[in-house]
């Protein structure tokens, strides 16, 4: 009896199902919305309720593109979508653009913004397999570019103390990462820790600030 009471009890006990994950129709959002939903919102639903969640995270302009399709076809949803927005050609092409258009950094924030983008977009890159894209010698010439003064002084020493060109690109790749973190790192203790209000020094390039101006 009491083992029957129990069941009955937890039976009654209703867990809060977890909000709707939203996709932002952004390209290279999509791989992560598609785990979380798939890892989240699918199990323990029928697929007529998975569809409605589907529509329901898509943005309203993304939506007539499967208001065609029955509501228990989640999965071609899914399809749809991928196709229309988020395809390996359609990243690759936006983080072709963005690596493009990257400045040099000229503060040790800028150049901590720098690196977490790079860190994104080796992760969308490799949820993709597509990490050749930008382990090759084109785009790591254009990488080495736009780095600042003194980032670029030591990555140059390090090439050529560590005998980098007799690594292939995407062991002289991988290393440039691990070099690129380590300095972020540097530089977000630099930027924490400050010199005080009137003087600082900028880690990443190398010079002297005053009131937050190049001297």
């Amino acid at each position: 009896i009491s083992s029957n009471r129990n069941e009955n009890q937890a039976s009654a006990i209703k867990i809060a199902k977890p909000e709707n994950i939203k996709f932002s129709g952004q390209a290279r959002d999509f791989a992560v919305f598609q785990k979380e939903f798939e890892s989240i919102i699918v199990p323990h639903r029928d697929a007529a309720q998975v569809g409605l969640l589907f529509k329901q995270a898509l943005p309203e302009k993304l939506r007539h593109l499967v208001s065609n399709l029955d509501l228990t076809d989640w999965k071609e949803m899914m399809k749809v979508i991928q196709k229309k927005v988020a395809t390996p050609k359609i990243i690759i092409d936006q983080i072709s653009n963005e690596i493009d258009k990257m400045k040099v950094p000229t503060t040790d924030k800028g150049f901590v913004d720098q690196v977490n983008n790079l860190e994104k977009i080796v992760r969308d890159l490799t949820t993709l397999d597509q990490l050749s894209e930008i382990a090759n010698t084109t785009v790591m010439n254009k990488l080495e570019s736009k780095l600042p003064a003194q980032i670029s002084h030591d990555w140059t020493q390090k090439v050529f103390n560590d005998d980098l060109a007799e690594k292939t690109t995407k062991e002289k790749f991988d290393i440039f990462m691990n070099f690129m973190k380590k300095n972020k790192d540097m530089a977000n203790y630099m930027e924490s820790s400050g010199g005080g209000e009137k003087k600082s020094h900028c880690f990443v390039s190398g010079v002297m600030t005053t009131a937050g101006s190049i001297v």
